[in-house]
């Protein structure tokens, strides 16, 4: 399994106006504490952790491939989305994730 953590990303209305061109999120401006990875059991995933609500730690929303039918290309399109300034190791997965390998 692999898990990767983006910190704090501020995810604006034009953010997900693009995201939802292609994938259905239910998301609002915020800003948000981005997890995402590989696994062997659920593949792509990918989590929205609301930084500003301090009821609950948990995700606020959680894709995956094995739930929501998130593939590669999706999650790829997304973290390209929300980190266009991504550094070389983000771009790397961005570009495996495109080609629906592991990373």
């Amino acid at each position: 399994m692999s898990r990767y953590i983006l910190h704090i990303v501020d995810i604006t209305q034009e953010m997900i106006d693009k995201i939802n061109e292609s994938y259905s999120i239910n998301l609002f401006p915020s800003t948000y504490m981005i997890n995402y990875g590989f696994d062997h059991a659920i593949y792509y995933w990918i989590d929205f952790i609301d930084n500003n609500n301090d009821e609950d730690d948990g995700p606020i929303l959680e894709l995956c491939s094995l739930f929501n039918g998130l593939t590669g290309h999706k999650l790829g399109m997304i973290l390209d989305t929300i980190m266009p300034e991504a550094n070389p190791m983000i771009k790397d997965h961005i570009h495996k994730a495109h080609m629906d390998l592991p990373f």
